[in-house]
């Protein structure tokens, strides 16, 4: 068949697909009004004097765009998403209804809603963050890392590995009252799993280990 065909199962097409349509390799129409070379916005929108738009961008219906903030496509930042001061997005993906902290850096990343980055987080190339997420200041998120949507990642944090059932990307494992949590929420298998192989690799060969249960199904 003649045309355009595009596949958008995987991530790596769907970004594909919106950066195709923003250079323009398929036409849908107009995008919205241009404001700048390759700029887009569909609706009114709010931005700096000393911001940064590199374009392909696409800006949604009251998008605010404080001072200093750095755009580079190719970009879609859909409605009622703000971008504060000297934030940046890069070659991202950002849903609606989004705030992206000040100093917060988002590269190369798929963004869901009502998604919050406080001051100086990090996320980096494709990682996935679902609906309702919240991340916490110079929090780092690392590339290929999916975050299931509702999520918590603590202030400091640095989240290597995909949060599926857990409910917080955590700085630290140990409270003073040691590791805890919901089980199959906070304390999933996969977790107790990594836990029990990290304790393991610090003991010498031999050693004789002593555990404890209650009779609750969840030990």
């Amino acid at each position: 068949a003649d045309g355009y065909w595009c596949d958008i199962g995987t991530l790596g097409e769907y970004y594909r697909a919106n950066a195709d349509l923003l250079s323009g390799r398929l036409n849908l129409g107009e995008l919205g009004t241009r404001i700048g070379p390759d700029v887009w916005a569909d609706g009114t929108v709010d931005i700096a004097p000393d911001a940064q738009l590199i374009g392909p961008i696409y800006l949604g219906d009251e998008v605010k765009i404080n001072r200093g903030a750095i755009i580079q496509g190719p970009a879609v930042i859909r409605d009622y998403t703000v971008l504060d001061n000297h934030a940046r997005v890069s070659r991202s993906i950002v849903w609606r209804n989004c705030y992206i902290g000040e100093g917060a850096a988002l590269h190369g990343a798929v963004v869901g809603r009502q998604c919050s980055f406080k001051s100086r987080s990090m996320v980096f190339e494709g990682a996935v963050i679902g609906d309702g997420t919240m991340v916490g200041e110079d929090a780092i998120i690392q590339a290929g890392v999916k975050i299931w949507p509702n999520k918590e990642v603590e202030n400091g944090a640095t989240v290597s590995h995909s949060i599926i059932w857990g409910s917080q990307g955590r700085r630290v494992l140990f409270s003073r009252y040691g590791v805890t949590g919901v089980v199959n929420v906070d304390l999933t298998p996969d977790f107790v799993a990594r836990l029990g192989a990290a304790f393991g690799s610090v003991l010498p060969k031999g050693s004789t280990v002593t555990i404890n249960r209650d009779p609750h199904r969840s030990p």
